[in-house]
């Protein structure tokens, strides 16, 4: 039982030094207290958009293939097989 107590008091501690830690990285700390390994917001907001465009566009090349190569269509097809469209259906796929 002491045990089971001592770590639960632990968790909290390592969460905050886990929490402390990212944001010194995001908010230009660094590891160690240095600003040499920080980004600046601007880095990261841009990072963060140019994520969210390739990300999007290889969707689109993926989803794209799946329609074209008879290969792929079987298995894309239980995607619009649905009368009717909601958020579930949507993002059907098959297993394999």
């Amino acid at each position: 039982m002491q045990e089971l107590a001592r770590l639960t008091e632990a968790i909290p501690e390592e969460a905050q030094r886990l929490a402390q830690w990212a944001w010194s990285l995001l908010v230009g700390g660094g590891v160690h207290g240095e600003s040499a390994g920080a980004l600046p917001w601007t880095v990261l907001a841009l990072g963060t958009l140019l994520a969210a465009l390739v990300g999007d566009f290889a969707y689109y090349v993926t989803h794209r293939l799946h329609h074209e190569h008879p290969v792929l269509w079987p298995f894309h097809k239980l995607h619009h097989n649905a009368e009717y469209l909601t958020p579930l259906t949507a993002k059907r796929n098959h297993p394999v």
